[in-house]
């Protein structure tokens, strides 16, 4: 069972269209952008023919302009960052455009995604300053947030200069950029030789970035993942991403009409028995992440989205709302409170 945004999401060239996802684009509130499908809904109407509502074709346009931006940006600042002798790689956006997908085009991005060492930083946004890019003030939000945006170069991009693989407060239990730098391959971006994660370390960065309480995650990053395969979930244990990694695939299982793969169980009982027992402090980010997949499928029912899914469907704890670790939980349902 799946939905026809869903479908979309996970469509590629040569797979047949259907009156459903025909009947999503020619809806102009229907959130393509939003879910940064815009690309793949531009190559779907193309080979099918299917009508694109005005609304769409403008934010494919709009975000084909922010993406050749970005491949500017790219093509200046990964030289300057290996000037100045930065040890860095680029995640998300052209990283994956460029190298999983069968069109680039299918995979619009806003900003250029940088990561380096915390101790690299200023040295990397020095580098960047030099090229006419900007520090963006931003507050601190309710996650503890960090500012990491950078605005300008000759190109008027976007570039994320990050010290963490997740810039918010659940930075504490995932490991460093540094403990990534071990998987960086080098593949030819723009024309420009550029440091990026093997597959199997992508898929970490952004299982994290989906699960780890971002407050609207997007349906691509889930096609992201389900095009970064194969999986090393030895290493993603290694990195602190295991239980985010878990989260997303089976996520992706749903979304793709698999609840029944017989990993699902395995996911199943590393949440209840590692996750759970071992550091439910943890179990929020989690919950949250189920939200936002509810979110994705603009599904009203709780019930109804959990079958879809086959998430989780056992059983599921919730700590207490608390600044505590040690809050005493009930087991139950999915949506049990603490006791």
């Amino acid at each position: 069972m799946t939905f026809p945004l869903a479908d979309l999401a996970f469509w590629s060239p040569g797979d047949p269209g259907s009156a459903a996802i025909d009947a999503l684009l020619c809806d102009g509130t229907v959130p393509l952008a939003r879910h940064g499908l815009t690309g793949i809904a531009r190559r779907y109407a193309d080979e099918t023919g299917a009508a694109l509502h005005p609304a769409h074709r403008a934010w494919v346009t709009e975000l084909d302009r922010r993406s050749i931006a970005v491949d500017g940006a790219l093509t200046e600042v990964v030289p300057a960052l290996r000037d100045a002798e930065v040890e860095f790689f680029l995640a998300k956006g052209p990283a994956l455009a460029y190298t999983v997908y069968p069109d680039p085009s299918m995979r619009p991005y806003s900003d250029l995604d940088v990561y380096v060492c915390p101790t690299d930083r200023l040295v990397a946004a020095a580098a960047l300053r030099e090229l006419g890019y900007q520090s963006v003030v931003k507050a601190i939000g309710p996650l503890g947030g960090l500012s990491t945006e950078m605005h300008g170069g000759r190109f008027g991009a976007i570039v994320e200069l990050h010290g963490h693989p997740v810039d918010n407060a659940d930075r504490q239990w995932v490991a460093g950029v540094g403990d990534y730098l071990p998987e960086v391959q080098w593949a030819l971006l723009c024309g420009v030789e550029t440091p990026v994660l093997s597959p199997a370390a992508h898929s970490c960065i952004q299982a994290i970035h989906a699960g780890a309480g971002h407050r609207y995650s997007k349906l691509v990053l889930y096609r992201d993942l389900d095009s970064s395969a194969p999986y090393d979930l030895a290493l993603a244990a290694r990195l602190g991403a295991r239980p985010h990694l878990e989260v997303a695939l089976a996520v992706v299982d749903g979304l793709r009409g698999r609840p029944d793969r017989s990993l699902r169980r395995r996911r199943q009982r590393w949440l209840t028995d590692r996750l759970v027992k071992q550091d439910p402090a943890r179990w929020d980010e989690f919950e949250a992440s189920v939200t936002n997949v509810l979110a994705l499928t603009n599904r009203e029912r709780i019930t109804d989205s959990l079958q879809l899914f086959g998430l989780l469907a056992a059983s599921a704890v919730r700590p207490r709302r608390t600044t505590s670790r040690r809050a005493r939980i009930t087991y139950g349902r999915m949506g049990a409170r603490s006791a």
